[in-house]
């Protein structure tokens, strides 16, 4: 194959990786505090209410406890931070890029109640005013929260809550789709199998097709 048609048929692979559903997650930070706020019953609109609640965490008197994350699975305070088994908050921060779309669902001990969101355009503030205790089972429906983004391109999605007992395990996982494909078929896209929310879970789309380009650039330069 000539080389110009080479290159071209990378650049179409490219082009298309980029089409199809993708998650990159760079970075996952928990930052965790002994205090006896709640969330629950608070009042005004949600987006009030988390900030309500985001000023009574950043102003517990206790140290704050910073940890990156591997992986969200299995963090407790007691586990994460050596902090008690009762009276904390958790505030957990998310980054990463998604082409497509993505279904995150988070199994929580947040007995105070607590919050979901996102600060890509058009998402909601999801508040949650109850006990919430999965007790490490996806199949808890009820108990098993849920947040879907949809082609946002570099997002940050944020989770506050607060636990009163006793410290239960936190974890979450993922599943994405094309949607590119709703305007291909007439039924319905197909979503990948869950997968446990890891740092950089997904490879980039399109990642080796542009280091093949590269690569061959860099070839080309020296034989000429």
């Amino acid at each position: 194959m000539p080389y110009s048609k080479l290159i071209a048929s990378l650049t179409l692979a490219t082009c298309s990786s980029f089409a199809s559903a993708g998650l990159v997650i760079d970075s996952i930070n928990v930052q965790m505090v002994s205090t006896k706020f709640s969330a629950r019953n608070l009042t005004d609109t949600n987006d009030q209410k988390f900030a309500t609640a985001l000023n009574a965490f950043e102003s517990s008197e206790s140290a704050v406890c910073s940890e990156d994350l591997d992986a969200f699975e299995g963090v407790s305070y007691r586990g994460t931070c050596g902090g008690g088994k009762k009276n904390y908050g958790a505030l957990y921060t998310i980054t990463g890029s998604l082409i497509g779309a993505a279904e995150f669902e988070f199994g929580l001990d947040w007995g105070r109640g607590g919050f979901i969101l996102a600060d890509s355009k058009d998402t909601s503030v999801d508040y949650y005013n109850e006990d919430i205790w999965w007790a490490k089972s996806w199949t808890r429906a009820s108990e098993v929260k849920s947040y879907v983004l949809t082609d946002v391109g570099d997002f940050s999605l944020t989770l506050l809550g607060f636990e009163g007992c006793c410290d239960g395990i936190n974890s979450a996982r993922y599943r994405t789709w094309d949607t590119a494909q709703t305007l291909q078929r007439s039924r319905p896209p197909e979503p990948t199998q869950w997968q446990t929310l890891k740092v950089n879970a997904v490879p980039v789309p399109g990642s080796l097709p542009l280091m093949a380009i590269g690569a061959l650039l860099m070839w080309r330069r020296r034989q000429s």
